[in-house]
């Protein structure tokens, strides 16, 4: 028996997946899945990684036979407690429901930071009536807005936190649990790929404000009015969006199909982000107090900033699609 059928057996022995004993080797799924196919060999500190989480001697992962002997202090009752737990259909069925509150919760703190704008440019355009009052207003409700949402999405990670062992893969399905799921996750799409078609919708419907402002030169206070309707749109889209995707994440990681992310790539993007955004604000910056012109400089900002956006986004899709495991 090949070194790559031992692993297999020994895993599958453990009900262990190959996300989960990746992540108890430190690698990636792909790196344990090379190795039981035999397209790659573990490194020696693997190897002996791997015959301690499986209690078997590296002698019998290198060379032919069967484990017929165990490492010293390695008892069976420790081998047992290596094997991932068992879940119940009723933690299956609490961890959708609440996953779908939190769902819920957490799509509408974005959806109030889209409202929190439309808010500021709502009463922005009401200044003429009282300037001190809806001054004051344009800058206070925002505020509040945004303060609800960071409760809303505090909440619904509270709500997840119970839920820690099964968002880190440590459980372990039988066959019928598996399908049931997807039978749900399924379900779920048929109902709600909709939600996709009205999001795509009031996108597209949210450039029409935009349009009107640019092709109808609106003075301030109707512009600003006009741009309410636009953020008003993208925040209903945004609660379509993420609500759909939400569901279908909390679907993946119950099934154990959710992908991550590695630490060293996570790090990537994040201080590459960072970084991007430090220097589209600079360069945003610089335009807008450099530019003489200030109808140039509003155009041309504003073309650079919706363009960095589209290719922030793009770019962080396929990193992530190419990078996760």
């Amino acid at each position: 028996m090949k070194l790559g059928q031992k692993i297999a057996g020994l895993r599958k022995k453990s009900s262990l997946s190959q996300e989960a004993l990746a992540e108890k080797m430190n690698v990636s799924r792909q790196a344990v899945s090379k190795w039981e196919s035999n397209q790659s060999i573990p490194d020696i500190e693997k190897i002996v990684d791997l015959s301690e989480l499986f209690g078997v001697t590296t002698d019998y992962l290198l060379k032919n036979g069967t484990p017929s002997f165990e490492l010293p202090g390695k008892s069976s009752e420790e081998k047992i407690e290596k094997a991932l737990p068992a879940i119940t259909d009723q933690e299956i069925d609490q961890y959708l429901e609440v996953a779908k509150k939190a769902a819920h919760f957490e799509s509408l703190s974005i959806a109030l930071f889209f409202l929190a704008i439309a808010s500021f440019c709502l009463f922005s355009t009401l200044v003429f009536i009282s300037h001190n009052i809806f001054g004051t207003v344009a800058y206070i409700a925002p505020i509040i807005i945004i303060a609800i949402a960071l409760g809303y999405f505090i909440h619904a990670k509270l709500m997840m936190h119970e839920f820690k062992s099964i968002t880190q893969n440590k459980f372990a399905l039988t066959s019928t649990q598996n399908d049931l799921i997807d039978s749900s996750a399924h379900e779920f799409r048929n109902k709600n790929n909709r939600r996709i078609v009205i999001g795509v919708v009031l996108c597209i419907l949210a450039i029409i404000p935009l349009i009107l402002i640019w092709t109808l030169h609106l003075l301030p206070d109707w512009a600003w009015a006009v741009l309410a309707i636009t953020f008003v749109l993208l925040g209903i889209a945004s609660y379509q969006f993420t609500f759909y995707f939400l569901r279908q994440l909390a679907f993946k990681t119950i099934s154990g199909r959710r992908k991550h992310l590695p630490k060293e790539e996570k790090s990537l993007l994040i201080n590459g982000s960072v970084i991007f955004w430090i220097v589209l604000f600079l360069v945003y910056y610089l335009i807008r107090h450099y530019v003489p012109d200030p109808s140039i400089a509003d155009h041309v900002s504003g073309l650079i900033f919706n363009l960095a956006l589209v290719t922030y986004l793009i770019f962080t899709l396929i990193f992530f699609k190419k990078k996760a495991k």
